[in-house]
């Protein structure tokens, strides 16, 4: 860029896109000339699917927003320090993305409703009611006090849930170990025997011979079982 003095100068502005660059240069009074667009490198994220923007992230940036628009800072001001303080790594890239829209004139609802995969609709219709009426800061207090409350309950629910999985998985361990190493020995003798078995004997031994073949595929099963259990709850 060029200085009112005339001098060519350069430098690194980090922003959403050029035109937030552009602005960030004309605001300090200097003719842009020309700008290089610097990909940083990304670590890969093999969770990244798993991770998403929780009640409990939601209910924070509601109080968080209510709280400064209480005290008199700008809706874009306000996700200014967002943006920057927002520990959820997605949350924190979808206020980016709506600092940029809001700079360019767009309401806060209208740049919310380009990441409904973020914000419910409930809240995207709340806060665009709370813009027509001027009762925004109201708005937001009411819908943190609403995710407070819709996550201490997905927290019971988790927390009542744990104890009985933890307690079928222990009982199909349990099970399986019988039917691998002690069933085994039981065979044998059943086998030097002539007495006829009952069914449900017999539907033992088969089982066992199944779990001693193939015990591999039913542990896979049962883990990948368990494991979309545990990410259900973990996602509440």
């Amino acid at each position: 860029a060029v200085a009112q003095d005339g001098q060519l100068i350069s430098g690194i502005i980090a922003a959403g896109d050029r035109d937030q660059v552009v602005s960030a240069i004309r605001e300090k009074n200097q003719l842009p000339v020309q700008i290089d667009e610097i990909i940083e490198k990304k670590d890969v994220d093999l969770l990244a699917f798993m991770k998403k923007v929780k009640l409990k992230d939601l209910a924070v940036f509601c109080r968080q927003f209510y709280t400064m628009l209480n005290a008199g800072i700008t809706i874009i001001k306000c996700l200014d320090i967002l943006q920057q303080q927002t520990e959820n790594k997605k949350l924190r890239e979808v206020l980016t993305a709506m600092y940029g829209s809001v700079h360019k004139g767009a309401a806060l609802s209208e740049a919310m409703k380009n990441h409904r995969d973020v914000f419910p609709e409930l809240l995207i219709n709340m806060v665009e009611a709370g813009e027509v009426s001027g009762t925004l800061d109201n708005i937001m207090e009411r819908m943190a006090t609403n995710y407070e409350k819709e996550s201490k309950l997905n927290n019971k629910i988790k927390s009542a849930m744990i104890y009985p999985i933890i307690l079928s998985i222990l009982c199909i361990v349990v099970v399986i170990f019988m039917l691998t190493f002690i069933m085994p020995t039981f065979i044998k003798m059943f086998e030097t025997s002539d007495v006829p078995l009952p069914a449900p004997t017999k539907f033992l031994i088969g089982l066992s011979s199944f779990i001693g073949s193939y015990g591999w595929m039913l542990f896979l099963v049962i883990a990948l079982i368990d494991l979309s259990v545990c990410s259900g709850i973990i996602s509440m």
